[in-house]
């Protein structure tokens, strides 16, 4: 597989010990680095005192949305 495949995908489940994992198209699997945050909710405090709140969907990838640059009528620009 040659970087930049458009036709690449990957699907994750859970094996036996509770770990999640990530097949992808071409059929390389790689453990998922902290899934354990899959379909939850984390809020932090900077040592400036930001507080920033971040979801995490079922392949526990992380949502920035609400902090993406947005344009002049508040839509995220991509």
């Amino acid at each position: 597989m040659r970087s930049g495949d458009p036709d690449f995908s990957f699907e994750t489940s859970r094996i036996e010990n509770g770990k999640l994992i990530a097949e992808t198209s071409d059929g390389r699997e790689f453990k998922i680095r902290y899934g354990d945050k899959a379909n939850t909710i984390e809020t932090r405090t900077t040592s400036a005192g930001n507080t920033y709140t971040v979801g995490y969907n079922g392949d526990a990838l992380p949502d920035f949305t609400p902090y993406a640059v947005k344009d002049a009528l508040g839509n995220p620009i991509s």
